[in-house]
């Protein structure tokens, strides 16, 4: 008897937990969830959740930037963002990483060196009929290592036609310059996200006691 009632509690248990991981998978593939790589840690995540206003031109003469800062020091190994395109796949985007111009590295100012940039091929991978995700793993070689507590700018670049950084119209502080001409600060809210491998730096006195020998 106690037996019986022992696996009754168990296959009620998996029963709920399936049901309750169940509606935690539909209600997230209704809103346009997509989880994050298994195997890498997510340092910044500002993803595509279900709604957008339409896209920004990320293309031709048109570039944009959207401001990251992570808390804790991080190596990027791979990169994912939401757009839109109308004329097919190519391999001519290129993603970029920018510094900040700004008088204090933790407040947004605009674009400053283009710091790192690696080509990057489209991949279609939509979830319930929103707009393309496309996952960037990068090589060991193409890593970018990023400061603690230091603002910089992520652009992806397309080299053909009509592509479009899926967003929300307000609450951003997307950068847009036009024509190789000066950036300006729009509303816009570009979806990305950044993952990797986060770490504390070595502090001052740590490095000067192991110099020391203690």
């Amino acid at each position: 008897m106690r037996i019986t009632v022992i696996v009754l509690i168990l296959l009620a248990v998996v029963s709920y937990s399936d049901s309750s991981l169940s509606q935690i998978a539909s209600d997230r593939i209704e809103t346009g969830y997509v989880p994050p790589v298994s195997d890498l840690e997510v340092l910044f995540d500002q993803s595509y959740l279900g709604t957008m206003d339409g896209g920004v031109e990320c293309y031709g003469q048109s570039i944009n930037a959207e401001d990251f800062l992570l808390t804790e020091a991080g190596r990027i190994e791979s990169i994912e963002w939401w757009g839109l395109f109308f004329t097919g796949e190519s391999d001519s985007f290129y993603l970029r990483i920018y510094s900040n111009d700004s008088y204090y590295q933790d407040v947004p100012g605009t674009p400053g060196e283009l710091l790192w940039e690696v080509p990057a091929a489209v991949v279609k991978n939509t979830p319930s009929g929103g707009p393309y995700r496309t996952k960037t793993d990068l090589d060991s070689s193409d890593y970018f290592e990023a400061e603690a507590n230091t603002v910089y700018w992520f652009s992806p670049h397309y080299n053909g036609t009509a592509y479009f950084w899926a967003s929300l119209l307000e609450g951003g502080n997307m950068c847009i310059s036009i024509a190789g001409g000066d950036w300006v600060h729009e509303s816009y809210v570009g979806f990305f996200r950044l993952n990797g491998t986060s770490y504390l730096p070595l502090e001052a006195t740590t490095w000067a006691a192991i110099k020391s020998g203690y």
